[in-house]
């Protein structure tokens, strides 16, 4: 509960644009106490397979992200 408070004031504050101020250990904090809270929430709705990684921007990698409208599946 303190986690997600905690999380809310930070974004209340990065609204109001004064994010910019936080220093480079308070941001790392802010981003462990999300990873952790990430964690806690697929333990809590059973997701036990890891994340699917995100589309690579080498264009020689499986994942590459597809430029070309041409190489995508027709929708049927």
């Amino acid at each position: 509960m303190q986690k997600t408070f905690l999380l809310l004031v930070v974004l209340a504050i990065h609204s109001t644009g004064s994010a910019q101020f936080l220093s480079q250990a308070a941001r790392d904090s802010i981003a462990k106490l999300s990873a952790v809270d990430h964690e806690q929430m697929k333990k809590q709705i059973g997701i036990t397979v890891p994340n699917r990684p995100g589309p690579s921007g080498n264009p020689t990698a499986p994942n590459a992200a597809n430029r070309f409208e041409d190489k995508v599946n027709k929708y049927t």
